[in-house]
């Protein structure tokens, strides 16, 4: 294993945090006089920190932009996204510093089937503070058993100690036993 590379989340997002926040002055002149203006700032944030700002003159302009600020800003992705990235888990928003990185032992497509691994010819990590080493079992590729511990930290060993469990939301039935539709 002379070099491995790092694979996001499929998940993983450039931005995790918008704000729109209005900025009151109260502007003087001699020639067209004093009165309270307003800027709307737009900040663009990835796991805390600002990555990205612009301003408006009005809420409204600043809500209308916010989508041409979301494409252009990743075309490229900011160089603080990637500086960030780097040294902070790969949970989407943490901000935590990684405390350890997982092999992927299996790939899969963006449909979840598995890629042949013959066919693959880099190797990829993924880095996890200790609150989030623990992946669980639902994903195929982001679980427990495709990572294989590089730096001693196992799901074993998460901090994690908040769970939220589902519910079980009862039987919908579709047909009702006597061939009539059932009745909402």
């Amino acid at each position: 294993m002379e070099r491995i590379f790092h694979r996001r989340l499929s998940n993983w997002e450039a931005f995790d945090e918008v704000q729109l926040r209005v900025i009151p002055r109260y502007k003087t002149s001699g020639l067209s006089g004093d009165e309270w203006r307003q800027h709307v700032e737009i900040e663009f944030f990835h796991k805390g920190q600002i990555v990205y700002s612009a301003g408006a003159g009005t809420m409204e302009a600043a809500i209308l932009m916010l989508g041409t600020h979301f494409i252009q800003q990743q075309e490229p992705i900011p160089t603080r996204v990637i500086e960030v990235e780097e040294e902070t888990c790969d949970q989407p928003s943490c901000r935590e510093k990684f405390a350890g990185r997982y092999m992927l032992k299996r790939l899969t497509a963006r449909d979840g089937q598995w890629l042949d691994m013959s066919d693959q010819q880099l190797v990829y990590y993924r880095k996890f503070c200790a609150k989030h080493a623990r992946r669980g079992d639902c994903s195929r590729e982001d679980c427990d058993d495709n990572y294989e511990p590089l730096d001693g930290l196992k799901p074993e060993g998460t901090t994690n100690t908040v769970e939220s469990p589902s519910a079980f939301g009862g039987v919908i039935e579709i047909d009702a036993p006597d061939g009539n539709e059932a009745q909402s």
